[in-house]
């Protein structure tokens, strides 16, 4: 049985691995840890709140992880368990609150490089989104870390056309943790929507 190299780290020394080193054995020993409580934040809130998308929630969950990874700071004296769970409880809340008052990044409506969204458009919107599609990617293609373009079309061009790649899914395929590929995949959209948002959309970055 391979021993992982982390298993008796603390939790402030494997949160310190994944800020200072990019380490992904650090996050996926944290993830092995400590995913579970996320996973039960998010089934006690739909407990109570049914009308909302379990499913969605929950594929939210290697973002909030990876968030209360970044935003952690071990020199106060908040574990990083009560901080995960506190990240967790906002997540939930900040999200599932009036559309207009959601990130302005999600208004950039990044799904329109899926090509399962033509299937309802009229001849012109399918142009235009096929245009913003190799927009997008004509973009994404300049990025130096090639595996953000590579993870956008994975996550939005399944080989079924039907759905959306499940972030677990991708980081099997390219051998990353989901909240690496998840902090890429930001990186990207980030960019994408500065450039969309930008007064002059030029075709280089």
């Amino acid at each position: 049985m391979k021993t992982n190299k982390y298993q008796n780290a603390t939790e402030n020394k494997l949160v310190e691995l994944v800020l200072s080193k990019t380490d992904d054995l650090a996050m996926r020993e944290l993830l092995d840890r400590h995913l579970d409580i996320v996973n039960s934040v998010i089934h006690k809130f739909y407990r109570k709140n049914q009308n909302l998308n379990l499913f969605e929630m929950l594929e939210d969950k290697y973002i909030i992880f990876n968030d209360a990874v970044k935003s952690f700071n071990s020199t106060k004296k908040t574990k990083f368990t009560s901080w995960l769970y506190l990240v967790t409880r906002y997540h939930l809340l900040n999200t599932n609150k009036k559309a207009e008052l959601t990130s302005p990044c999600d208004h950039i409506k990044i799904d329109i490089i899926n090509n399962n969204n033509g299937k309802f458009c009229s001849h012109g919107e399918q142009t235009q989104n096929h245009n913003n599609s190799k927009y997008i990617f004509h973009l994404l293609n300049q990025i130096k870390d090639k595996r953000i373009a590579d993870i956008f079309k994975m996550r939005y061009f399944d080989e079924s056309g039907k759905s959306i790649t499940p972030w677990k899914d991708i980081a099997n395929k390219i051998n990353l943790s989901i909240p690496r590929v998840i902090s890429l995949h930001k990186r990207g959209k980030d960019m994408i929507y500065k450039k969309f948002m930008s007064e002059r959309q030029m075709d280089s970055l």
